[in-house]
């Protein structure tokens, strides 16, 4: 790692709240560190962390962010996590150290270890769920399916885009299918990712929040005419948690 990259060793990992906007803490590393980083998955570009999320997975969770993102969604909560070079270049030890320490705590509740973004498989996760497991931490991840599945996963949520249809692969690996509906066109879009996925994956449907009123009475609908569906909600934003 250069000098530039281990300079931000300092930065602390963990967000200070969730309102918290991190942006440019990676330009000043090399090209050839990101390429050698995205590559190998010994270094990796992380926005934050934050723990005591029970909004991520089951019990409490302890939440990354990496960054790098092409879909540019305009219903995303985090696009300071769009642009690589807004993370923080982590190795792998830093990394697994960093969250080492809330093990025994997300166990008793619980909980794990939940990967979103960002676009999480932009990265290759092998070395860092390997790391993770063998500390004990359950591991989930949030992905768009669209690049090629790396690491080893106790969930894996596939969010489909339509710019870049999910992969095959990863959805007959998917443990749940969620799409979000930001229109009547999304039902089609959500019942051609559900016929490539197992009879085990759990299916939802989730109102995107800008057209929640108007959009989840016709997810309501949907659903009592194809009950394998289920409802999505995003609970926290109702009640006014980040």
């Amino acid at each position: 790692m250069t000098m530039a990259a281990e300079a931000l060793e300092q930065t602390p990992l963990e967000a200070k709240s969730p309102y918290e906007m991190r942006v440019h803490l990676g330009e000043g590393v090399p090209d050839t560190d990101v390429k050698s980083a995205l590559k190998t998955g010994d270094m990796g570009f992380l926005h934050s962390y934050t723990t005591g999320s029970f909004v991520d997975g089951p019990g409490m969770r302890l939440v990354a962010w990496t960054t790098s993102c092409m879909f540019r969604c305009r219903y995303c909560h985090n696009p300071d996590t769009w642009t690589l070079s807004n993370g923080i270049p982590v190795t792998l030890e830093r990394a697994v150290e960093g969250v080492r320490k809330y093990a025994n705590g997300l166990k008793s509740m619980g909980g794990g270890f939940t990967l979103s973004g960002g676009e999480p498989l932009m990265h290759d996760l092998s070395n860092l769920t390997h790391l993770l497991q063998r500390t004990g931490f359950a591991t989930h991840i949030e992905t768009s399916g669209a690049y090629p599945l790396t690491g080893s996963w106790d969930w894996i949520c596939v969010s489909p885009k339509k710019f870049k249809r999910p992969l095959k692969e990863v959805l007959q690996m998917a443990s749940e299918l969620k799409v979000v509906v930001y229109n009547k066109s999304d039902f089609r879009w959500a019942e051609d990712n559900a016929a490539l996925v197992s009879q085990q994956c759990q299916l939802y449907l989730q109102p995107e929040w800008s057209k929640a009123n108007a959009i989840t009475p016709l997810i309501i609908d949907y659903i009592k005419s194809q009950p394998r569906w289920q409802l999505s909600l995003q609970i926290h934003k109702y009640i006014n948690i980040p």
